[in-house]
């Protein structure tokens, strides 16, 4: 079992250094899908009042959430 393991290790080994790792006629790509982005357009509306924000919040000080610390 161990030698046909050793066996196959070095096969697959060979079959990766007969292609080349970096070919040159590959154009280097940053999505594999191109993308589009649906946006509407920023119209300013009415947003609640902090008060009602910081209701549910466990701890909070003046007008902000307070969270705990994780890095230490």
């Amino acid at each position: 079992m161990l030698l046909s393991l050793f066996y196959l290790f070095v096969k697959c080994g060979d079959l990766t250094l007969s292609f080349p790792i970096f070919p040159n006629n590959i154009e280097p790509t940053s999505h594999v899908l191109s993308l589009s982005n649906v946006v509407r357009g920023d119209i300013p509306g009415y947003s609640i009042p902090v008060e009602d924000a910081l209701m549910n919040a466990p701890d909070h000080t003046d007008k902000f959430y307070r969270v705990p610390k994780i890095i230490e």
